[in-house]
């Protein structure tokens, strides 16, 4: 790596932090986005993605939407139906806009793979994958990144790296 020098560094390439790397690609800004797998990677997590996510695609971009929409693996969900312990039942379809609509459920690694594969066709964002944080320091101007794949350095850095957050832990003293 020879250039490590970056406006913002996102770290985690999950849904979070490559809508994120998508929203900045076209900021002027020089981005990193850096994740500790290697995609296509599994988590553990639901599947199931609601109407309101599938809505946020094509606000992220036209062509996300549209290369979600040709997935095959993706199984349709109207609605959910909530039973009792006596079999009574209620239907409860998904509505977004004031019409009935649907969300999907999809294997979480195909879907954060297609997330992570669109991000790829932005030439302004530099991408690292099996990048884990090992240590955080914050200077008035610079956020200094130590990683297993060297030194980053920053202006902003942006933890979107989930439950057990390596820049939680680094910045704010929680312990995951």
């Amino acid at each position: 790596m020879t250039d490590k020098n970056f406006d913002i560094v996102i770290v985690g390439a999950g849904p979070s932090g490559t809508a994120c790397a998508i929203k900045l690609a076209d900021s002027g800004l020089k981005v990193a986005l850096i994740d500790k797998a290697t995609f296509p990677r599994d988590k553990t997590c639901g599947d199931a993605l609601s109407v309101d996510v599938i809505s946020q695609l094509s606000l992220l971009s036209e062509a996300l939407a549209t290369e979600f929409e040709a997935l095959e693996n993706k199984i349709p969900s109207y609605g959910i139906k909530i039973f009792s312990p006596d079999l009574n039942n209620i239907d409860i379809p998904y509505i977004h806009e004031n019409e009935k609509s649907c969300g999907y459920v999809i294997p979480r690694m195909n879907f954060d793979n297609l997330l992570f594969q669109h991000v790829k066709q932005y030439p302004a964002i530099s991408i690292f994958e099996n990048c884990a944080v090992e240590s955080l320091d914050v200077k008035k101007d610079t956020v200094t990144i130590q990683t297993n794949l060297g030194t980053f350095k920053a202006k902003m850095v942006i933890g979107a790296d989930g439950a057990h957050s390596a820049v939680s832990k680094h910045l704010a003293n929680i312990k995951v």
